[in-house]
């Protein structure tokens, strides 16, 4: 996945930033508008899917997944503190690290189709790769989107649909109570062999999705996967947000991630024992 460690001394320096806008996206997420307080100071470039941490005057540290906004550096949050006041009034000053982590590895689907599937909040990390299609700089022969949730209230950016299919996407949103990430396999038709496939959203649905997808032909090292949600203490200590096969070298979310290829967190498949 792209991202390396290339720069990583430098996005491990909390630098201090100002919150200019602020906008509740979903319950437990906000999205920020920050400028560096420093004036002249540039925004680092994060890859789609790499993510920020927000520290807080208390010391509270917060991952983020970056937009594209045009105003400095634009964020949503994968969480905000339960105690406290609300984060990010504006006006109000945060230090900000990053950007960490893998990104959306997106060049083998360059002239093919890309598919993205979320679940509810999920759908906010592929929202970079979202603003990419809209901005003309993509370049895949068709885009389609199917996100999902329990009801529209847990459903996070489905107000931005209309602009999508507007931009030529093949959109679909869909919510009810029986609903699973699955069903954006199941239910609609296989997607070409050569596609890419961009999953996000809780991680057990994210590995029944990724099974239906690969059953119905689409190759496993074409699925990639987000883990973003899982990221806690954002530095490779807690080891709460640990992904993969029990029998296999340790993979962390806020380390070895955020996205991975679905090859790397499937269990091997066991062979039935016989003479």
């Amino acid at each position: 996945m792209p991202g390396d460690e290339r720069v990583r001394a430098q996005a491990m320096r909390a630098r201090p930033y100002r919150v200019l806008a602020r906008y509740p996206l979903a319950t437990g997420m906000v999205t920020l508008v920050l400028e560096p307080v420093q004036p002249g100071e540039a925004v680092p470039q994060a890859l789609p899917g790499q993510y920020w941490v927000l520290q807080t005057p208390a010391g509270v540290r917060i991952p983020a997944i970056a937009g594209n906004g045009s105003a400095g550096l634009e964020v949503t949050t994968l969480r905000v503190p339960c105690a406290g006041p609300p984060l990010g009034e504006p006006g109000t000053l945060l230090g900000v690290r990053g950007p960490f982590g893998t990104g959306w590895d997106l060049e083998p689907a360059v002239g093919r189709t890309l598919l993205l599937v979320a679940w509810e909040t999920g759908l906010v990390a592929l929202r970079p790769v979202l603003e990419q299609v809209l901005s003309g700089t993509a370049r895949y022969a068709r885009v389609q989107v199917w996100a999902g949730g329990r009801n529209p209230r847990t459903l996070a950016l489905h107000a931005d649909a209309d602009l999508w299919v507007a931009r030529g996407m093949d959109v679909t949103i869909a919510t009810g109570s029986r609903l699973t990430m699955a069903c954006a396999a199941q239910d609609r038709p296989a997607p070409p062999p050569d596609a890419t496939a961009l999953l996000a959203g809780p991680l057990e649905m994210m590995l029944e999705t990724a099974q239906a997808l690969a059953r119905r032909g689409l190759p496993p090292q074409r699925i990639q996967m987000a883990a973003h949600s899982l990221i806690r203490c954002t530095d490779a200590v807690c080891g709460r947000c640990r992904v993969g096969p029990a029998d296999r070298p340790v993979l962390l979310a806020c380390r070895n991630g955020p996205v991975f290829g679905y090859h790397e967190l499937a269990a091997p498949l066991r062979r039935p024992s016989g003479p």
